[in-house]
């Protein structure tokens, strides 16, 4: 991970909105602000969690959690996962850190609040070729199991920890 191109926040900011509590870490790819947003999937709203276990097609463990991420100028401008103007779009190398930056905030997560599985879906066909790779990569990982192409349209991906 030498001469990465990324910086990390100090740590996760933990938030409430409309009822919700939800962590987010902040971090930098080439210059560009991004978040990465934690949503616990609550045992208690058990119709949102069957649900996600059928998608998924099998039941949830305790500290599951919906996860996604993007620039932070789309969070800002409420326009979720818009393309990146051309001389916004990360290179090879910042597309290897992040990778890397997603696994290391993944670690962080589960280290502290011990999580155990990760729920994310591609919003768009190049997040899900991107995706497809990571999970590729990791196919064989003693940290993570992940099981591709679940839910809605085949875009969602299940990532269990074994820490």
């Amino acid at each position: 991970m030498d001469n990465m191109p990324f910086q990390l926040s100090s740590g996760f900011n933990e938030s409430q909105e409309n009822g919700f509590y939800y962590q987010s870490f902040r971090f930098i790819i080439n210059g560009f602000p991004f978040i990465m947003v934690f949503f616990e999937i609550l045992r208690s709203d058990f119709g949102y969690l069957c649900e996600r276990e059928k998608e998924v097609g099998f039941p949830l463990p305790a500290g599951s959690f919906d996860v996604k991420f993007d620039r932070q100028n789309n969070v800002d401008k409420e326009e979720y996962y818009a393309p990146a103007q051309p001389d916004e779009q990360l290179n090879a190398k910042g597309m290897a850190a992040l990778g890397n930056v997603l696994e290391i905030i993944l670690e962080k997560h589960v280290i502290k609040y011990h999580s155990q599985l990760f729920l994310a879906i591609a919003d768009n066909p190049r997040l899900k070729h991107f995706y497809d790779r990571l999970a590729r990569k990791h196919r064989h990982s003693l940290k993570y199991s992940i099981v591709s192409n679940i839910g809605y349209g085949g875009n969602g991906y299940a990532i269990t920890a074994h820490y």
